[in-house]
Parts: structure tokens; sequence; C-alpha cells
């Protein structure tokens, strides 16, 4: 399974109301968000230093050659695919919601 679809998927299988521990739900979600792309960035930093320190260290990455790279189209593309999973699992919460929104208004009608 890809990784878009993994989040997808993992997304629809939570169910159940979220809990809120702010004053205004929308505060809450705005901090699921936020905390959910502060620790995907810790970890992305600690995992690229850790990379290019053991590169450096072997002889095999200079800093300039790093900061002259230039991506192709392979490269960029599936960058864009981790792009639309980050994006997604950032706005998880929202999906939630509207999720739930929905289900009423089936209800409803």
């Amino acid at each position: 399974m890809r990784k878009l679809e993994a989040v997808a998927h993992a997304a629809a299988a939570s169910s159940g109301p979220r809990p809120h521990f702010l004053e205004s739900a929308d505060c809450d979600r705005l901090l699921s968000m936020l905390l959910a792309v502060a620790s995907q960035l810790s970890a992305v930093n600690e995992r690229l230093d850790t990379l290019e320190k053991v590169l450096e260290n072997n002889g095999l990455l200079s800093q300039d050659a790093l900061a002259s790279y230039q991506p192709d189209n392979a490269v960029q593309a599936e960058r864009l695919e981790w792009d639309q999973a980050f994006v997604t699992r950032m706005f998880r919460v929202l999906s939630y919601e509207l999720d739930a929104l929905k289900a009423s208004d089936s209800a409803a009608g």
C-alpha cells in the first residue's frame, strides 16, 4: 500500500468523537495540525542531520554538492507524493469533522 493510501486508510478507520482540550474545537484542530507538523519536522531534521554527517564523515558528500543538487522529474514526482501524504496527515483532523458532518446530514435526510 502506498503512503498516501495508508494515511487515507488510517483516517477512514478512526471513529468516535475527538477529545477537546482547549476552549474551542477549532483551537483543538489547529493544535492537532501544528503538533503533526512539529513531530514530522523534528523526525526529518534528526534523520537529515544523521545522513549528512555519515556521508560527510565517509567522504561521500560535500556541503557544496548538497547545496547545488537539482532533482530530476522522478525525484520531484516522489517528493510530490510524499507532500500529498503529509498534507493528508496534517489535515486529517478536519477530514474527521467533514465526515461527521456528512454522516449527520445523511442521517437527517
